[in-house]
């Protein structure tokens, strides 16, 4: 995978940098033992968003591609919400 063509263009970047700076400020209102949202998270969200926009045979992210691994890891995130009990 390291070596198929992928880029992330400066349009999307900054859209994709809003959403998670968004998404912090709105977790930030939360109280602190339902805070889910750490600085990792990025990285791995960007990781996700890479793996499935090329398992859709694309070489760039798209605004798309983002809310398509967002609704997935929104998904996730409930499913490993604290005080939930593990299955």
């Amino acid at each position: 995978l390291r070596m198929l063509k992928w880029e992330l263009h400066d349009s999307i970047s900054d859209f994709v940098s809003t959403d998670w700076v968004q998404s912090r400020q709105r977790e930030a209102k939360l109280p602190v033992d339902e805070r889910q949202l750490h600085s990792d998270l990025f990285s791995t969200w960007m990781t996700l968003a890479r793996l499935l926009s090329i398992s859709h045979g694309e070489e760039t992210l798209t605004e798309d591609g983002w809310r398509r691994m967002r609704e997935l890891e929104n998904k996730r995130l409930v499913r490993i919400k604290p005080g939930r009990p593990s299955v």
